[in-house]
């Protein structure tokens, strides 16, 4: 099974969070339904190559940052305003500097 490493999944949510910095909800939505973010994956065999993980990692993020600016007044995303942002740096930080490796199990870094 090729699993991705934490510190690849939190590069690919920081280049997400990155590249939708200035974006509006509706904006977001449209980049989140282009990357297959509305179809239906029950019935599709799960291919676990690297590719494939990250962009469930790229989905589950679009649509987490979506969600997130439903519910509040920002007009644009940024990610100074986004407190998970904030813990998985924090936690990929923490991780790097040997300080905390324990530390990223508290937040799910799973597709899903």
């Amino acid at each position: 099974m090729n699993s991705l490493s934490v510190e690849m999944r939190l590069k690919a949510r920081e280049e997400i969070q990155h590249e939708v910095t200035g974006l509006r909800a509706e904006q977001i939505h449209e980049r989140y339904v282009a990357a297959g973010g509305l179809e239906n994956r029950d019935d599709r065999p799960w291919a676990p190559g690297t590719e494939e993980r990250l962009a469930v990692v790229r989905r589950n993020e679009l649509r987490r940052i979506w969600a997130l600016m439903g519910s509040t007044a920002w007009d644009a995303y940024s990610p100074e305003n986004d407190a998970q942002a904030d813990r998985w740096r924090q936690a990929l930080q923490d991780r790097q500097e040997g300080e905390g490796g324990g530390a990223v199990g508290r937040w799910s870094l799973t597709p899903g």
